[in-house]
């Protein structure tokens, strides 16, 4: 199986749950975060730089470490974390109940975070007013680890 093809598995598990559209979840495309931020939340999958390869006779199994980041419209402090919690669960429920099925071939055996809950500033604010703006998103990377088979 390819990695594009366990990408688009991924996807399609996340763009079936009724937070996000299926433009909302995107594959290695960070012009999603450009959009109007009314539209999000968003998901980006990207291309994993976690894989191992392993030949242990009779089979070959290949375990792969998929990240995505997960993006919540900021609104206020309380009411973003929230719905970034509930978000976040949804995606953890998602694959707790669908993974293996949802991926023939592949079971996705743990999702971790890869990172705190951080703010995400629009672009066009320079670093150091950032401490004195208010951020567009919240956002997180994490990591949905899974084993091929």
């Amino acid at each position: 199986m390819s990695e594009l093809t366990i990408e688009q598995k991924i996807q399609g598990v996340i763009q079936a749950l009724s937070y996000w559209e299926d433009a909302d979840v995107v594959i290695n495309d960070w012009s999603v975060v450009d959009r109007p931020n009314v539209e999000a939340p968003y998901v980006i999958i990207e291309t994993s730089d976690d894989f191992e390869w392993s030949h242990i006779a009779p089979t070959a199994e290949m375990r792969w470490g998929v990240p995505i980041i997960l993006f919540e419209v900021f609104h206020d402090w309380d009411e973003s974390f929230n719905n970034f919690r509930d978000r976040r669960q949804a995606i953890l429920d998602a694959f707790t109940v669908a993974g293996a099925a949802a991926s023939p071939g592949m079971v996705i055996e743990m999702i971790r975070n890869d990172g705190p809950i951080t703010p995400y500033y629009d672009r066009m604010i320079p670093q150091e007013q950032q401490a004195e703006s208010l951020p567009v998103f919240l956002m997180q990377r994490m990591i949905l680890e899974g084993r091929e088979f």
